[in-house]
């Protein structure tokens, strides 16, 4: 207990340096990081939306699918960003499935990368999916999907969990699955010391309630239910159930927690695909947990407290002896 103290004094006074010299808090400001994955493609039939055939002369050959992807900050002073890649002149041509690597096109990774400068309800992706080239009469489907699932980007991108997107254009018949990853850019001493203090506080309570335990525990079960609800977005019902036995000894506690989201967003869809979909699953983020490159991040924050300590040692040491060896070479 007393290395983990001395730790969360090291993180302190190096977040009161970093705050002293223009570091900013975590929650609402900084720059944010949208990151868009491109993982699978399926189209099994050879015609557009339109009914035509995919490739008017060779009418057998699958769809060569071109994707346009147009990211819409949620304020007016930051542009658009689009990207447009696939097509004939593709790899993806005349396919009728695709798992994407970690090159889109040339010069071109996924996952995509968009920045904005802070986060602010809500970002617009829409996708546009193509036969051949970018042209109108060559459609597959169109979709508009906003970013109203995630309520406060995660603090960094490797605590960041990869969000599945599925959308299915043309009767189901096509569908092409992303994944989505929004985090703060850049890491922060606050993020690991509020998970260096929410992992002592969990110890607390998991000592607490062993004491608790073997007072003696009345017998029995209880169950809270809570539901919360925001218009236009979610709703989450969260169940708990806690069942203790009679005996201190032989207490158990089986926990279970039901979490039922439903995600409303404004879609659009082209008018010759009245059966657009847009499905979203969502993940429940898991406690907080010192991962190994935090663990190295503040060892090496303490090393440097360390040494800032004993350089101020040393230094008010020497201080001080050139001070008496002054007074000793003083004429009486």
């Amino acid at each position: 207990m007393s290395s983990r103290l001395l730790l969360l004094y090291g993180l302190v006074a190096l977040a009161l340096v970093q705050c002293t010299a223009g570091g900013h808090p975590p929650h609402h400001k900084g720059k944010v990081a949208v990151l868009l994955r491109f993982d699978t493609y399926e189209y099994p039939l050879k015609q557009k939306a339109d009914g035509k055939a995919c490739n008017a002369t060779h009418p057998d050959q699958y769809c060569s699918p071109a994707f346009r992807v147009v990211f819409i900050p949620p304020t007016e002073k930051e542009t658009p960003n689009v990207t447009r890649f696939g097509g004939t002149n593709s790899t993806y041509a005349n396919r009728k499935s695709i798992r994407f690597e970690h090159w889109l096109a040339k010069g071109l990774r996924n996952p995509l990368q968009y920045s904005l400068n802070e986060w602010k309800h809500y970002p617009v992706i829409n996708l546009t999916i193509t036969t051949n080239d970018f042209n109108a009469t060559n459609l597959l489907g169109n979709q508009s999907f906003k970013l109203s699932w995630v309520r406060e980007p995660e603090r960094s991108e490797h605590s960041a969990k990869w969000h599945p997107i599925h959308v299915h254009l043309l009767k189901d018949q096509l569908k092409l699955k992303l994944s989505i990853k929004v985090f703060y850019k850049g890491r922060h001493l606050y993020w690991l010391l509020e998970k260096l203090i929410a992992d002592i506080q969990m110890k607390h309570m998991r000592n607490d309630y062993l004491l608790d335990s073997y007072a003696g525990p009345r017998a029995g079960a209880q169950v809270h239910t809570s539901t919360t609800s925001e218009p236009g977005n979610e709703t989450c019902t969260s169940t708990v159930t806690t069942e203790i036995s009679p005996t201190p000894t032989n207490t158990t506690m089986v926990t279970k927690t039901e979490r039922k989201t439903t995600s409303i967003h404004n879609t659009t869809t082209d008018p010759t695909t009245p059966n657009g979909t847009t499905t979203m699953a969502t993940t429940t983020p898991s406690p907080p947990i010192l991962t190994i490159g935090e663990i190295i991040g503040i060892a090496v924050g303490s090393f440097f407290f360390i040494l800032i300590i004993i350089g101020v040692i040393v230094a008010v040491y020497l201080y001080r002896s050139r001070i008496f060896q002054g007074y000793s070479q003083m004429p009486n």
